[in-house]
């Protein structure tokens, strides 16, 4: 649980960064979707007790941290490296909560 919340607090993080009016391309912004969505699958795996949505969440992480991430930073410039870097951070963070989720689901 604890890896959950310094997911969030990442995001947290971003918020204050952004501030009012910060514009983001439309990759960042579908990134952070999808950090999202690593966050929902983790909450459903919990809610529901099902362990299904672990592959799931293993297979996005690989794409997010090891592909999308590292492409999106290559062509980000100024304040969107941050922006995803912290997302990256925040989706990391998700993922490793998964392992003891797991454990406990199993």
């Amino acid at each position: 649980m604890t890896l959950i919340i310094h997911g969030q607090r990442e995001l947290y993080h971003l918020n204050k960064l952004l501030g009012k009016g910060a514009k983001v391309s439309a990759g960042t912004k579908e990134f952070l979707k999808d950090a999202r969505e690593v966050f929902e699958l983790i909450k459903k795996s919990y809610m529901e007790n099902k362990i299904e949505y672990f592959a799931k969440i293993h297979s996005m992480e690989k794409e997010l941290l090891y592909k999308k991430g590292p492409m999106l930073l290559e062509k980000a410039k100024g304040k969107e490296n941050q922006i995803i870097y912290r997302i990256m951070v925040a989706i990391r963070e998700f993922y490793l909560a998964a392992s003891p989720l797991s454990g406990i689901i199993m």
